[in-house]
């Protein structure tokens, strides 16, 4: 809460007219054209539970799509970020999306279930077949920085929220990936 608190005010100060969403509350809607999108602590359940997998995100977006993202790792003090048109980059150092053109024996983040018309089991068993190899980490920023510089082949996420996929999006397009959303929003 304190580190939202932080941000709603820095943006309030530095951005009077830009909107504001953020996971954790403070949210300044009024349909402007730029809209900042905050997730304080990305991955809360492998944060609550003492794992290394949580994230800051933060997005700038311009009529709804995103042009700037910034994610930070505080565990490994790694700081990702991608303007709309000049790259994304990894504490300074020009980073790339996986060159694997096939999937065997690539690493795939699978966080497929609970939504329709997606299920955990069969895209499990999808990708097993094809000699997969699969983890399943709660945490969009962290695991999408992890495809936006080729540690991970794909991360397979069902979720509707911005703040879990905004900053990502733009990281991962300027790594020279591709991002589906599956349900057409």
């Amino acid at each position: 809460m304190a580190i939202n608190r932080l941000v709603v005010e820095a943006v309030g100060r530095d951005f009077p007219d830009y909107d504001l969403l953020a996971e954790e509350g403070g949210n300044v809607e009024r349909g402007k054209r730029f809209m900042w999108v905050c997730d304080p602590i990305d991955g809360t359940i492998p944060f609550s539970h003492g794992m290394p997998f949580s994230t800051f995100t933060l997005a700038l977006l311009d009529s709804g799509m995103p042009i700037m993202g910034v994610v930070y790792d505080p565990f490994l003090d790694r700081m990702f970020w991608a303007e709309k048109g000049k790259g994304a980059f990894l504490n300074g150092e020009k980073i790339m999306v996986s060159s694997a053109t096939a999937f065997k024996n690539t690493v795939v983040n699978n966080r497929s279930w609970g939504q329709a018309p997606y299920h955990f089991s069969e895209t499990q068993k999808f990708l097993e077949s094809r000699d997969v190899i699969t983890e399943s980490v709660s945490s969009a920023g962290y695991i999408g920085c992890l495809v936006a510089c080729g540690a991970l082949a794909a991360h397979i996420f069902v979720g509707e929220k911005p703040w879990d996929s905004a900053a990502v999006k733009i990281i991962v397009e300027e790594a020279g990936g591709k991002v589906t959303d599956l349900f057409g929003n």
